[in-house]
């Protein structure tokens, strides 16, 4: 609904044009507008007592809202005229009901890393799979948050701006596997934004960049880092969440093995430690 008493136009299958009219709901219902449809003049005889029975079927398409809703009220339906008192009209249940929309969630949800060795060269992995489709229109932006234990020092291809005391930065994300050749990652951009305030605040930007993303595909991507020579325990999971489309955080899944959860650095040790003398 873009204003009060919008005007639109439905053809039957001749091309004949009938108008329909958008009202809002009153102020205390302002989310319950109302269509009323107005018969072309033309055809308008087809509705007197005795004649012909008046049978019409009209669709119109909009774009559904960025936030999940459940209907609260049945679509009902009423005629002037020739008066037909309101009745409740019949509907699909759920998700097929009208104006019902979906919530949000990830079907997948998984980040891991490659190598858990001191400085070595890292790529943390992540994997993502919405129940619902993305669309441009929502600006959809996924973010990831509660990366513990990434520092600016383990960047190599990271660019520095500092904004209203923060740090935000600028890095190379690539199409899983690709490492730092530039291939960029399908559906999304190749930058990505990284702030930390702290570590345990570390958070990463990407957005989508496709018109549509739908949910058979798996949104992935990768950026490198270089280990620290520390060892680091990953003691909590990541938070993952797509922003625009009314989507709660939610905490990714990590391997099972250690050395594999990201950000993760192994604690060296000697796995031979001996000595002798070869005369007493």
């Amino acid at each position: 609904m873009r204003s009060y008493n919008d005007t639109a136009y439905f053809t039957d299958e001749e091309g004949t044009a009938n108008s329909g009219l958008w009202k809002r709901g009153p102020p205390e219902a302002s989310n319950e507008p109302s269509l009323t449809l107005l018969p072309n003049p033309a055809v308008a005889n087809c509705c007197v007592p005795g004649t012909n029975e008046f049978f019409i079927t009209f669709s119109f398409t909009l774009y559904n809202p960025a936030e999940p809703q459940t209907p609260n009220n049945a679509v009902s339906i009423m005629a002037t005229g020739i008066p037909i008192i309101q009745s409740a009209m019949r509907e699909d249940i759920s998700p097929r009901q009208p104006m019902h929309i979906l919530k949000p969630e990830f079907k997948t949800s998984i980040i891991a890393q490659s190598d858990g060795a001191p400085c070595a060269l890292n790529d943390i992995t992540v994997s993502l799979q919405v129940n619902v489709n993305l669309y441009a229109r929502c600006k959809p932006v996924i973010v990831l948050s509660g990366l513990s234990g990434l520092k600016e020092s383990m960047f190599s291809n990271l660019t520095t701006k500092t904004v209203n005391s923060f740090h935000r930065h600028e890095i190379g994300i690539s199409a899983v596997g690709a490492g730092n050749s530039g291939n960029a990652p399908a559906n999304l951009n190749s930058v990505a934004s990284w702030s930390n305030e702290t570590q345990e605040r570390s958070v990463l930007v990407i957005n989508v960049t496709a018109d549509e993303v739908t949910t058979s595909t798996i949104l992935t991507f990768q950026f490198r880092v270089r280990n620290g020579p520390l060892p680091f325990v990953s003691l909590t999971s990541p938070v993952a969440v797509i922003q625009g489309i009314g989507m709660f955080n939610s905490t990714m899944i990590r391997p099972a093995e250690p050395k594999s959860r990201p950000l993760t650095i192994a604690k060296v040790g000697f796995e031979i430690a001996s000595m002798g003398q070869q005369t007493p």
